[in-house]
């Protein structure tokens, strides 16, 4: 799984893949897991300047579930046994690869309780910022707000993945951590 702007890459993660058919596509990220990340993420989640991949590591467990036609992902993530919260990352439908899938972010996020009880958008001062630089348009920032009501309208109708018990769900403890492949850093 790669974060892309263009033909820069921002994030590779090695992924398991747990279910990826005709009308769902679910990808596993453990904790701890090594990946490569632009060298100002933490600074700036903006494609902006030139940046290198660094390695890192991983934080939470995570599942990262997207449906067809979804501009959004929702996570459930655990922080070790405890399930912490869900999270919906808006972004572009995948595109499939050799190595796997890349997908652009769209910069404005959701953070849902664990309890799905309540929801705040994250990122929206990165967003205005990145419609002042002329990363996105108005009107792309339009449908990306959109898009986050539409997925809080699937989250406030508990409809999929919020009634499917994902939260409850654990990796088989045998599954070895995923390296990213040889080629992970090679676009078209």
């Amino acid at each position: 799984m790669r974060s892309v702007w263009g033909a820069k890459i921002q994030i590779a993660m090695p992924m398991t893949v747990i279910a990826d058919i005709e009308r769902i596509t679910a990808l596993y990220l453990a904790a701890g897991t090594p990946i490569k990340n632009k060298s100002t993420y933490h600074s700036d989640h903006l494609p902006v300047g030139d940046w290198e991949l660094v390695d890192n590591a991983w934080r939470d467990d995570l599942i990262r579930i997207k449906y067809p036609g979804d501009a959004h992902a929702c996570y459930a993530m655990w922080k070790g046994d405890r399930f912490h919260r869900w999270y919906i990352n808006l972004e572009s439908a995948y595109t499939r690869t050799p190595i796997g899938f890349d997908f652009t972010d769209h910069v404005l996020d959701l953070v849902v309780e664990p309890d799905l009880a309540g929801w705040q958008w994250k990122d929206e001062d990165e967003l205005t910022r990145a419609v002042a630089l002329g990363l996105v348009t108005q009107t792309q920032a339009d449908a990306f707000y959109a898009e986050g009501r539409r997925a809080v309208a699937r989250l406030e109708a508990r409809r999929s993945p919020f009634a499917d018990g994902w939260e409850s769900w654990r990796p088989d403890p045998a599954w070895p951590v995923p390296p990213l492949p040889c080629n992970w850093d090679i676009t078209n």
